[in-house]
């Protein structure tokens, strides 16, 4: 791998061949896998939701889930 700097600070990396490239976009697609949908009833108001999801839902205790809702109403008994 070959770098040139061209003006400030900037670089550009030449000399990069298509298996390199081909590989560094494989290992970046590994990183971004999403978690599988978990379906789960919220404790206090049986709601379905996905505890997965990027939101405020979480297990009380371990063990009850609690949705993004009740989680949030609810959140200074955690």
């Amino acid at each position: 791998m070959n770098i040139r700097f061209i003006g400030r600070g900037n670089i550009e990396e030449t000399g990069k061949d298509k298996k390199t490239v081909a590989k560094d976009e494989e290992i970046c697609e590994e990183e971004v896998e999403e978690k599988p949908e978990k379906i789960e009833e919220c404790y206090i108001c049986h709601k379905k939701f996905n505890i997965n999801a990027d939101d405020e839902s979480y297990y009380w205790k371990g063990k009850y889930p609690f949705c993004a809702h009740c989680a949030e109403f609810y959140g200074f008994y955690r």
